[in-house]
């Protein structure tokens, strides 16, 4: 589950071509553009450099969902 939703949420951000101009990519870009922009994971797997940054590492950290995370008791 954890990792179709990385997938999801990386396919929504490759459409936006505003988004990806900020990584300095374009929705069509090559996947191996693609890659050094992208980790699915905690820690890239390339050397982040100059020529890497902006980088997105997306990951899922196991939680429970708070459906009141301010602790307010009604």
């Amino acid at each position: 589950m954890s990792l179709q939703l990385i997938d999801a949420v990386q396919n929504a951000l490759k459409e936006d071509s505003e988004f990806m101009s900020m990584l300095k990519l374009t929705p069509s870009s090559s996947s191996a553009d693609v890659v050094k922009r992208f980790t699915k994971g905690m820690e890239p797997e390339i050397t982040v450099s100059k020529d890497t940054v902006p980088h997105i590492c997306q990951y899922v950290m196991p939680g429970r969902y708070a459906t009141n995370p301010h602790g307010v008791r009604r």
